[in-house]
């Protein structure tokens, strides 16, 4: 018998539904928007939804040995809050959560993240650590592993903005929440988010409240395993060597190295040039007092313009 979910999957892939209030009621659920030629509902481009059977093929090996579990969902409030509540679970890590829609998603600071169905990539990823391994500069070296997975699929140069957003053209393609969550004593557990713009309506992008760009032309699918293989083989040298195998990776995509910004503390602001980061991953701010270090903390950058 075929179920909504089946059916949602056809109507997105481009099949034709006839034009009924249950189908409307379907597809207005996740937000999609479609067109009518009478008889039937379609969207106008179809949607290439996720393929746990493709990504598992498309993940490297190395990475592979590195999970527990990979999961779709049709849509979570949050694939990081997800994850966090499965903290106790013997498969935390290494458990890959994957949503086509998040319906309140997260980003750093509060921040809402836009999520639309079908569009775009909402990734959470469980990990464990010894409770010894420091973990300074982790949102930093998971910043390199997804620039590093968008660039191994696309031509798209694109650059780092300290701590952990990742630009393309000046605007906010891609960022990550890192968060702590519970579990047993002799380790750290942490969930790492992780959201790519691939595509937004202009009804979707008036929502982002700050410049935001998208990596267009890539797979989904073939995105999303190049992330997942990124993640997993780049954490596990995290836990081993913590952010000093990623510190040069990151410079080279560093966007404001030697430029003039401003670090914006509460209601303190510190301008000067930014001259990279240092071995815990904290800004290097050259000032007229000489050089100061921030970390990430509730700290933003923001660009000086010339």
């Amino acid at each position: 018998m075929t179920n909504e979910y089946d059916i949602l999957r056809q109507f997105a892939q481009g099949e034709r539904l006839s034009d009924t209030e249950k189908h409307r009621e379907l597809v207005g659920r996740f937000g999609l928007t479609c067109a009518s030629d009478g008889n039937n509902i379609y969207l106008e481009a179809p949607l290439e939804l996720l393929d746990p059977k493709l990504l598992h093929g498309a993940i490297t090996s190395a990475a592979q040995q590195q999970l527990s579990r990979l999961d779709v969902h049709w849509s979570l409030d949050s694939t990081n809050s997800y994850v966090l509540n499965l903290s106790n679970s013997a498969e935390f890590h290494g458990y890959v959560c994957l949503a086509e829609q998040q319906t309140a998603g997260r980003g750093r600071r509060g921040r809402h993240w836009v999520s639309p169905f079908g569009k775009n990539i909402y990734l959470s990823l469980g990990w464990a650590m010894p409770i010894d391994q420091p973990v300074e500069g982790l949102s930093l070296a998971v910043g390199t592993c997804v620039a590093e997975a968008i660039r191994s699929v696309s031509l798209t140069q694109v650059s780092l903005k300290w701590p952990n957003d990742i630009l393309l053209d000046g605007g906010k393609a891609a960022g990550i929440l890192v968060e702590l969550a519970g579990g047993p004593a002799a380790e750290r557990r942490l969930v790492v988010g992780v959201g790519i713009n691939l595509a937004l309506s202009s009804e979707e992008a008036g929502r982002i409240d700050q410049p935001w760009s998208v990596v267009e032309k890539v797979s989904r699918n073939q995105l999303v395993a190049a992330l997942i293989s990124e993640l997993a083989t780049g954490l596990s040298t995290f836990s081993q060597t913590g952010f000093s195998s990623f510190r040069d990776s990151w410079q080279a995509l560093d966007a404001h190295a030697g430029l003039d910004v401003s670090i914006v503390a509460n209601d303190s602001v510190q301008t000067g040039i930014s001259r990279g980061v240092n071995a815990s991953g904290n800004l290097i701010l050259e000032t007229s007092e000489g050089r100061k270090f921030f970390n990430a903390g509730e700290v933003s950058l923001r660009a000086i313009p010339k």
